[in-house]
């Protein structure tokens, strides 16, 4: 309980009640999705790398969209800032975080989003923003259905073949 309390110290507010009892129950979950212990919500270290990686990827993808659009004359569209520059700005307490997926609990409702890709934060001309799962309890539920789904799909790929 005491780890709990120094993240609301930290972060200088309450965490939303769904999420508090999740780090009280199990502090962090070491899967996909990687879900942020306590020390990881203190030290940010994590968060910080994920989002860098998330930048590594955008960059790259720029570069080969610029390089095709460049050869076939269309004009390279402007980018939005770097996705950790766009982080920065939004008020979340970090949840998740893996390869290049970051998710916050947004202190307003309380649901998982997506940072910064979630629509609450990001204008979306394009149509690649995603939406919230909902609150805590909601995402995990599913992250649970589909898991479920995964696995039902594998067993009938295995009785297909046999």
């Amino acid at each position: 309980a005491e780890q709990v309390v120094e993240v609301e110290r930290v972060i200088g507010r309450s965490l939303h009640p769904e999420h508090r009892k999740l780090l009280l129950l199990m502090n962090g979950w070491p899967g996909i999705p990687y879900i942020l212990s306590t020390a990881e919500i203190i030290n940010g270290e994590r968060w910080r790398a994920t989002l860098a990686e998330q930048d590594r990827f955008d960059a790259d993808h720029r570069r080969t969209r610029n390089a095709a659009y460049a050869a076939a004359g269309i004009p390279i569209p402007e980018d939005p800032p770097a996705a950790s520059a766009r982080a920065a700005s939004i008020d979340v307490v970090p949840f998740a975080a893996w390869a290049i997926c970051t998710f916050g609990v947004d202190p307003d409702d309380g649901f998982v989003r997506w940072v910064p890709l979630d629509k609450k934060y990001a204008e979306d001309p394009h149509g690649t923003s995603t939406r919230s799962a909902g609150t805590v309890r909601e995402y995990l539920l599913s992250e649970i259905d589909q898991l479920h789904d995964r696995i039902e799909g594998r067993k009938r790929a295995q009785q297909q073949s046999s």
